[in-house]
């Protein structure tokens, strides 16, 4: 019987360190980083939950290469600004785009002048933008 139970106990050590570990090592391999859990949470879910929603409008009269040169600082502060996701065997994972400008181009939307005008367009243009699929293949 002690026999049994010592072999329990490592199957069940080897069963927990394999599922703690396999996302680390397939994104190793592949050379993907880990989505966190965190991240997950936005994506496995069903369509009537709700979620908060961050976003950073820039309003000027001033050029959008501005706006182009601001992004791109942050971009290259932050890794998931400038990844895409990817799915392997079910699990979610973030590669970086190689392209810095393709990803500058997606996340940059100029609109024509005299689109927005006041709050009550901002807040139109974000619930027309909102029921948008987000692709994984962008930021």
């Amino acid at each position: 019987m002690p026999v049994l139970a010592y072999g329990v106990a490592w199957g069940l050590a080897i069963a927990i360190a394999v599922t703690l570990v396999y996302r680390h090592v397939i994104a190793f391999v592949l050379g993907l980083s880990v989505m966190p859990v965190m991240d997950l949470n936005c994506f496995y879910t069903n369509k009537e939950t709700p979620a908060n929603v961050m976003s950073a409008t820039w309003l000027s009269g001033s050029k959008p290469e501005y706006a182009i040169t601001v992004l791109g600082r942050i971009v290259n502060q932050h890794f998931k600004a400038r990844a895409r996701i990817v799915k392997v065997y079910g699990d979610l994972y973030y590669k970086e785009l190689p392209d810095q400008q393709e990803v500058l181009k997606s996340q940059i939307k100029v609109l024509p002048a005299g689109t927005i005008r006041c709050q009550a367009d901002i807040h139109s243009f974000i619930a027309n933008q909102l029921p948008n699929e987000m692709p994984f293949e962008l930021p």
